[in-house]
């Protein structure tokens, strides 16, 4: 039986992007220029990603990605270690609406398995198992959910060393399934029904589910991201919810270890770790921005803001300074932050290649980690780490330019700009919205030094923008997302 590794599980909703992709900081080719990711390889495919997950596949010790894309196909992509790393294997389908993949040991066979979750249109199985024979992946246990499944974990519910599964989506109820040899099992049903500051039954929409050990007694914990907006509810709240378990596949009553009224977006993505070093386990929600609560009395630290919703992230140290680093993005930007310590980053810098899915992982043979996304222009993208592959890119080297920023905007339709350039001549300035599409641009005289320019950006454009300067010599600087108002 394989060594359990947890990938990363994510799932989202996807909306117009554009082909080309763009790095704020540093040339993408250059780490010498100071980026630390090169510019996105393309893996084509057929449908758009929208899930993905790592694990040991494909008979050697390195982690595979598997990814699952909006019209219920399932790729497995082997990790060569080679070059950009990634070659297609296999591919297999499902009929119905698909939610998830996940990859574990879930039949105790030699290799590692997938599960599948999804929605049947043929009121069959929703959860199946696919483990490879040799010559492919094929079906190999299954179960039905009489919900709706959005999203769905893996780990291990009852000690017995076979992964489980549990999913969630938009109602009140998890569903576990266990593990075994040979077969999967039905494990029981969670039910989250009654708001407590209410009191009434209501039905929440569970956004995320996890099978982790959230309190640290090494038994893994169902644990949930949801919300409420039921008028009959108000105000809408969200929260973090856990189910304890004992390691014998029993678990408590829900404990909301997270609430919260909210006037901006739901919790999305959850995940947990170690995110400030002291060995107890930590939360971090995606949401309008990143939350983060330190455990174990979920004290929440000062919300991280990327620039753009982070719907989708992870954590990881990239530049081997022993802090963790956040990557994330949602289905119009991807952004890479340096971590500073006791869960503090900041960010370095932007793509316009919009992800569905994000998990880390070496996919070249080098040291350093790279990142795998799921590309919802129809292809799996791969920005390789360039910090490892060009040693001189360890060390920080001075901008050569410093990126705009917005002062307060100005109403009735004009902007300040004041930013600095060691280059000099005619420039542009866009908006670009988060789908990456252009809703203003604008001449600009660049000159050596500092630069105050005001501009005219249309009594019709309000919103949330980036804003992308790009400079004389053709090199493009872009600025975290501003509110802009008529």
């Amino acid at each position: 039986m394989p060594a359990r590794v947890k990938g990363v599980n994510v799932s989202a909703a996807v909306s117009l992007l554009a082909s080309a992709t763009v790095w704020t900081l540093g040339a993408p080719d250059a780490a010498a220029q100071g980026g630390w990711f090169g510019e996105a390889t393309w893996i084509p495919v057929d449908s758009q990603p929208y899930t993905m997950d790592v694990g040991q596949l494909v008979g050697d010790e390195r982690l595979d990605v598997v990814v699952g894309t909006r019209q219920g196909q399932i790729l497995v992509f082997e990790n060569t270690g080679v070059g950009t790393g990634l070659r297609l294997d296999s591919e297999f389908q499902v009929i119905g609406e698909f939610a998830s993949v996940t990859v574990g040991n879930y039949l105790g066979g030699e290799e590692n398995e997938i599960a599948v979750a999804f929605n049947s249109f043929q009121a069959q199985d929703s959860v199946v198992v696919w483990k490879d024979d040799g010559a492919g992946f094929v079906r190999a246990s299954g179960l039905l959910s009489p919900f709706t499944i959005s999203t769905s974990g893996s780990g291990d519910a009852n000690g017995d060393s076979y992964d489980d599964i549990v999913v969630t989506g938009p109602t009140s109820f998890v569903d576990l399934f266990l593990g075994g040899s040979s077969t999967m099992s039905y494990g029981g049903t969670f039910t989250v029904r009654v708001h407590p500051a209410c009191g009434i039954p209501e039905s929440n929409i569970n956004t995320s589910v996890l099978l982790e050990d959230l309190n640290g007694d090494l038994n893994d914990d169902v644990v949930i991201a949801a919300f409420n907006d039921d008028p009959a509810c108000s105000p809408s709240w969200r929260g973090v919810g856990a189910f304890y378990g004992d390691g014998t596949g029993d678990f408590g009553l829900i404990d909301w270890v997270v609430r919260e009224t909210y006037d901006d977006s739901p919790f999305t993505r959850l995940v947990t770790g170690d995110f400030n070093d002291d060995a107890v386990v930590d939360l971090a929600i995606g949401s309008t921005l990143l939350h983060m609560y330190v455990g174990p009395e979920w004290v929440e630290e000062p919300e991280f803001d990327p620039g753009i919703s982070p719907r989708e992230f992870a954590f990881l140290d990239l530049n081997g300074d022993s802090i963790l680093d956040l990557v994330g993005g949602n289905a119009g930007w991807f952004f890479v932050a340096q971590g500073q310590g006791e869960m503090s980053f900041d960010v370095l810098g932007y793509s316009n290649a919009g992800v569905a899915g994000i998990t880390l992982l070496d996919v070249d043979g080098y040291e350093g980690l790279d990142v795998v996304g799921g590309e919802i222009d129809k292809a799996v993208t791969i920005h390789q780490n360039l910090l490892y592959l060009d040693p001189a890119g360890l060390s920080e080297p001075e901008p050569t330019a410093t990126p705009p920023f917005a002062q307060n905007p100005i109403q009735g339709g004009r902007l300040k700009l004041s930013f600095a350039s060691l280059e000099q001549g005619p420039a542009t300035a866009a908006l670009i919205d988060p789908g990456g599409r252009v809703v203003a641009s604008f001449p600009l005289m660049v000159s050596e030094g500092n630069n105050d320019e005001e501009v005219d950006v249309g009594l019709g454009v309000s919103g949330s923008f980036l804003l992308r300067l790009s400079l004389p010599s053709g090199r493009v600087l872009t600025q975290r997302l501003i509110s802009f108002g008529r």
